[in-house]
């Protein structure tokens, strides 16, 4: 493994979040309610949002850099440790916010299929103050070890102001730092000129305002074309969960089909497909390249039950990809 000075270093700011996991199998019905009762197997904690994509990142063997909000409380505690028990990070920003929760996901999840999702969180944006800090945090950072790529993961959890995301796109453009967007809903228009910007099929439809689900790829396709008027991206990645992945750069739009999974679980699958776009534009690799390790990515992550980032350290060995044999289509 190279030393960590040899290393790409990727920055990863947004919404980070606590993934609890309760598992167990349901045979019965409760007699106080008509639910199921589960009886609890096992109970794993993981790191989700944008830490999870920053997890992805480090098993591409990337140096990783985490700025986030995570609440004053035990569950934010048991984050951080999550965070820093990971050897491959340079440098975890995790601003505590006393005012706040940790946001945290706990799904319920009997005999692999997933019962109830219970989540507490805060969505209101952070302060003036805090914003501030990110800045800060991302000015000294690539002082001190220059970034080839900077993402920035909107969950719609309120780290992202229109404001402070024009500053963090104006300070790497300015300094040639690429940049990949994950949007959501609020902020969806606010990412101008990034190097790419990926939302997912439900997403983009809800932004034009259209339901995308029974268009065709050619249709999304031209779709687009009123995408890239207001976003103005260099690269346009539309995740289509089981239909598989568009790619549009330059001019040209690729898509290739999804590898089949029975019963996928989709949980952090997106996370894994940003984590490999950015290993792909660091590496100049070529847009089929990109496509086929973003789908591979994706699919690694869809294999088991739960958010698993270490799927993609199978994505570094040196073996033929799963989609050599799905084609690419040129749209």
């Amino acid at each position: 493994m190279n030393s960590p000075m040899n290393k790409k270093h990727v920055l990863v700011i947004g919404d980070i979040m606590l993934d609890k996991y309760h598992y167990g199998s349901s045979s019965r019905r409760s007699p106080e309610a008509d639910v199921p009762v589960l009886d609890l197997n096992e109970t794993r904690s993981g790191a989700g949002g944008a830490a999870n994509v920053a997890l992805c990142l480090a098993h591409l063997d990337l140096n990783v850099s985490l700025i986030g909000i995570i609440g004053k409380d035990h569950n934010g505690t048991e984050l951080k440790n999550l965070l820093q028990n990971n050897s491959n990070f340079i440098d975890i920003n995790l601003i505590e916010d006393p005012d706040r929760p940790t946001t945290t996901k706990t799904r319920i999840i009997s005999d692999q299929k997933h019962l109830l999702r219970i989540d507490k969180e805060n969505k209101n944006e952070i302060t003036e103050t805090q914003q501030s800090i990110i800045l800060d945090h991302l000015i000294e950072g690539h002082k001190s070890d220059t970034y080839q790529a900077v993402i920035l993961q909107d969950y719609d959890k309120g780290i992202f102001s229109e404001s402070l995301i024009e500053k963090i796109l104006n300070f790497c453009q300015k300094r040639g730092v690429k940049t990949l967007i994950d949007p959501k809903h609020k902020n969806f228009f606010s990412y101008q000129s990034p190097t790419l910007f990926k939302p997912n099929l439900n997403e983009l439809g809800v932004a034009l305002n259209k339901n995308l689900n029974t268009h065709s790829v050619e249709d999304i396709t031209k779709e687009l074309s009123k995408l890239k008027a207001k976003i103005q991206a260099s690269f346009y990645l539309i995740t289509m969960s089981s239909n598989g992945i568009l790619l549009h750069h330059e001019g040209k739009t690729l898509y290739q089909k999804a590898h089949q999974i029975q019963n996928p679980d989709v949980c952090g699958a997106g996370d894994a497909v940003l984590a490999a776009a950015s290993k792909a534009l660091i590496d100049n690799l070529s847009i089929e390249q990109m496509l086929k390790l973003c789908n591979r990515a994706g699919y690694l992550s869809c294999l088991e039950v739960g958010v698993h980032p270490e799927a993609l350290k199978k994505m570094t060995k040196k073996t033929p990809s799963l989609y050599e044999d799905i084609k690419i289509k040129y749209v």
